[in-house]
């Protein structure tokens, strides 16, 4: 695999991604480790290629299926394209929490019984691979590897570790940690299904409480995202300003009412001189 800052680098990368076929396989081409590539195919020589079929914002991402079509062509092995994801997610330069919260949807038929090799352009915390592994165990297959062109820093790793499966379910608690998961439309709520990488994001958010408040935010910000009309993007330094406007409001608010307080006292003060000058009168 290459690493995901010489995917990205690539001059045809961003055409690829927004669907254009030719820079997609031209792109493979430059990148794809046909060494790699031929062990793969040496150590499961009757496994069917499964591309992650994902719709991006700018377009349909070609580089999984190319890259699948190359695998069959250099191997012989056959490139099974029947398998679509069926959610729009857009989870492309996302962090963890976007793509925990908003997790891709696979439809199609899967080969009964037999191994599959499931591929993809880049991993970064491996849900996507990690979800179309599940679609394909429900069918009735058997994912055998996983190989992407390109990885994010720390995305070598897709499977769950025993020491970090261990970990979170000690600090968690197994069943809550499954009816967590379950409640959230995580794997169904199996723990084991989770990737290192999305399995470390919860465990560092050192509650379940806290790990729900992640997902409301991401889902808030990609709510926000949507509508640029009524939440218009500013820079940190409009921030600022805009915070430091709202304080210097908030002290002029508070001179305001500190001015009305003395008006108001003497208002009561003259009011009760007032009283007593007529109470004189009067006798």
């Amino acid at each position: 695999m290459s690493s995901g800052v010489a995917l990205q680098a690539h001059p045809l990368h961003a055409l690829a991604k927004a669907g254009d076929m030719d820079a997609a396989a031209r792109l493979v081409l430059d990148l794809a480790k046909p060494d790699k590539i031929q062990m793969l195919a040496a150590q499961f020589p009757d496994a069917v290629i499964v591309p992650v079929h994902a719709q991006e914002a700018t377009g349909i991402n070609h580089i999984p299926r190319k890259f699948a079509d190359y695998i069959a062509h250099l191997t012989g092995l056959e490139a099974d394209t029947d398998v679509i994801q069926s959610s729009t997610v857009f989870r492309t330069g996302k962090g963890g929490w976007y793509r925990m919260a908003f997790r891709p949807e696979f439809d199609g038929p899967v080969r009964e019984g037999r191994e599959h090799i499931l591929v993809d352009d880049c991993v970064t915390g491996g849900g996507s691979l990690s979800e179309l592994r599940q679609h394909i165990i429900r069918g009735g297959g058997n994912v055998v590897a996983m190989s992407t062109i390109g990885y994010a820093q720390f995305s070598t790793n897709i499977a769950l570790t025993e020491n970090t499966r261990n970990a979170l379910t000690i600090r968690y608690n197994g069943k809550l940690l499954y009816d967590w998961l379950q409640q959230h439309n995580i794997y169904c709520g199996e723990v084991g299904a989770l990737t290192e990488s999305e399995a470390r994001l919860i465990y560092n958010a050192k509650s379940l409480n806290t790990a729900t408040e992640r997902l409301s935010e991401a889902k808030q910000q990609a709510f926000a995202d949507s509508q640029p009309e009524l939440f218009p993007k500013r820079s940190r330094q409009e921030d600022i300003a805009a915070l430091s406007a709202q304080r210097a409001g908030e002290e002029i608010s508070k001179d305001r009412q500190a001015v009305l307080d003395l008006l108001m006292a003497a208002d009561r003060e003259d009011q009760a001189k007032g009283n007593v000058q007529d109470n004189e009168h009067s006798r």
